[in-house]
């Protein structure tokens, strides 16, 4: 599947219409995420076994828009963090990961606004 139709696919579950990058914009991505993508451990365990056997630890990006789109999963700050940088930096915005002690990831968002 394509960057675009995941873009969409993404979009649409948030049902958030893509607009040019602004705060506004972000805004209403933030919230959107916050409100309907489930914080849940479930598929840290699932990841964590398959990663076991793989060396990879975190699921590919169709594989995180399938679960949360689809499957009614989400994750823990981890995926979410990939998941969302991903999408964002789609969208066109400049984003950074940071990580944060005991072992937790986030998001820097830089707007180039007043």
């Amino acid at each position: 599947m394509s960057q675009e139709k995941l873009t969409n696919q993404f979009l649409s579950f948030l049902s958030v219409t893509k607009k040019p990058v602004s705060l506004n914009f972000l805004n209403e991505l933030v919230k959107a995420h916050q409100e309907k993508v489930k914080w849940e451990t479930l598929t840290k365990i699932i990841d964590w076994e398959k990663g076991n056997k793989t060396g990879n630890y975190f699921p590919t990006i169709k594989t995180y828009i399938n679960r949360i789109t689809t499957k009614g999963m989400g994750g823990t700050c981890w995926t979410h963090s990939i998941g969302f940088h991903w999408l964002l930096s789609n969208l066109g915005f400049s984003v950074q990961y940071m990580y944060m002690d005991p072992g937790h990831l986030c998001l820097r968002i830089n707007l180039e606004q007043p």
